[in-house]
């Protein structure tokens, strides 16, 4: 038997900061992992930003970036963080919803600015000169080395999660471990694990519909330079990515965003989840797009090129996504499990905050934990079925 004071389910940045912060006031933590750590991560633009976003993160990303500026010093610039500031264009029809926001952001002392046509700009734009970046596989590196230096086990394997009297035990083929503290911070996948606990928290599920095309394409106005393309209406959202091997476009649509109270089917579920298939052989399978689906990207991914599109492959998946009325760190189970998962892309920007958070928490040192609770970004929930 191995005995932890803490058990973290999950290693992407949240679960590697958290594991980071723990080790340096002395718990004795382990990590259960798949076999990709930080994937989302790595796979990241590396944004760290303040600007624009909800205030429920708004402190958090406050106090990450104080904390990336330490962690790139102690890194030797390993991480790259930078401060070049990020500017975000808007229509005129859009201007009172970013007032709003920036009149809102005042009372964290963002620093923002609101760039009018007249001072310059073609359009509106919204200034944030604090807001940075950096390199998401320079911060994996970063974090794995340091894990690997304290010592800090990860453990691959499957498992099974139990409780034990006071503690929670997690059991593989091979070895038992003992923690009296859980965090997990595995994504989507905390539902599933916290499920067997009897727990439930509430998840939606999106239908992600995928073309894969030549990038033989020459692109309009609407693709910016760097290949990311975000478009938004009612029904869904796309975003797209120009590469040297070709053009890969996601439909995300939220309109067929599913709440549900219990776990969906795991045999229903393995049938949706990235089934792919040439084009060729696109009507021979079922669980591809339906007509009205595959239609419904190949006319919006038409419209962003100057010739029709010619599709090479397309997929489709369920994803699993946690609501924003999520609280963004559960306490539960008497104080002994702590949630922090479903960031939505927001992982980065937060990760070293919520992992001093974590830390205090458990080690009952609240000082910044007082100060999130006072501005209501810290929740305490109760999902028990």
């Amino acid at each position: 038997m191995h005995n932890y004071d803490v058990v973290i389910i999950g290693g992407g940045v949240i679960g590697l900061m958290a594991a980071y912060y723990l080790s340096d006031k002395g718990v004795n933590v382990c990590i259960f992992d798949k076999n990709e750590q930080s994937k989302q991560t790595i796979n990241s633009w590396g944004f760290i930003r303040q600007q624009l976003r909800k205030k429920e993160q708004l402190y958090l990303s406050l106090i990450s970036l104080n904390e990336w500026d330490i962690l790139n010093y102690k890194s030797n610039n390993e991480i790259q963080y930078k401060k070049p500031g990020l500017s975000y264009f808007f229509k005129s029809n859009e201007l009172k919803a970013v007032t709003d926001w920036n009149n809102s952001s005042k009372s964290f002392s963002c620093n923002n600015i609101l760039l009018h046509p007249e001072s310059g700009c073609d359009v509106f734009r919204l200034t944030t000169m604090n807001d940075g970046t950096v390199n998401p596989f320079g911060v994996y590196e970063f974090l794995n080395r340091e894990i690997i230096r304290r010592k800090i086990p990860i453990i691959y394997d499957d498992y099974n999660l139990s409780r034990m009297n006071n503690s929670y035990l997690i059991q593989t083929k091979k070895e038992r471990f003992n923690s009296k503290y859980l965090i997990i911070s595995a994504g989507s996948g905390s539902r599933s694990i916290l499920y067997e606990l009897g727990i439930d928290i509430p998840m939606m599920t999106c239908l992600i519909s995928s073309i894969y095309a030549n990038n033989k394409y020459s692109f309009n106005e609407n693709f910016v330079k760097n290949g990311l393309i975000i478009k938004k209406n009612t029904n869904n959202i796309m975003i797209g990515d120009n590469s040297s091997i070709g053009i890969i476009l996601n439909r995300y649509n939220i309109s067929s965003y599913l709440k549900y109270s219990k776990l969906i089917n795991p045999n229903i579920r393995k049938k949706f989840f990235w089934r792919e298939s040439n084009l060729s052989q696109h009507k021979y399978n079922k669980w591809l797009f339906n007509s009205i689906e595959y239609r419904r990207i190949i006319s919006a991914a038409s419209r962003l090129f100057n010739d029709n599109i010619e599709c090479i492959q397309t997929c489709t998946a369920l994803m699993d996504i946690m609501p924003d009325e999520n609280p963004i760190i559960d306490i539960i189970d008497n104080d002994h499990i702590l949630i922090a998962t479903g960031f939505s892309g927001s992982g980065l920007t937060i990760a070293p905050a919520v992992g001093i958070i974590l830390s205090e928490i458990i080690t009952g040192d609240r000082s910044k934990f007082n100060v999130i609770n006072k501005h209501r970004h810290f929740s305490i929930s109760r999902f028990l079925t």
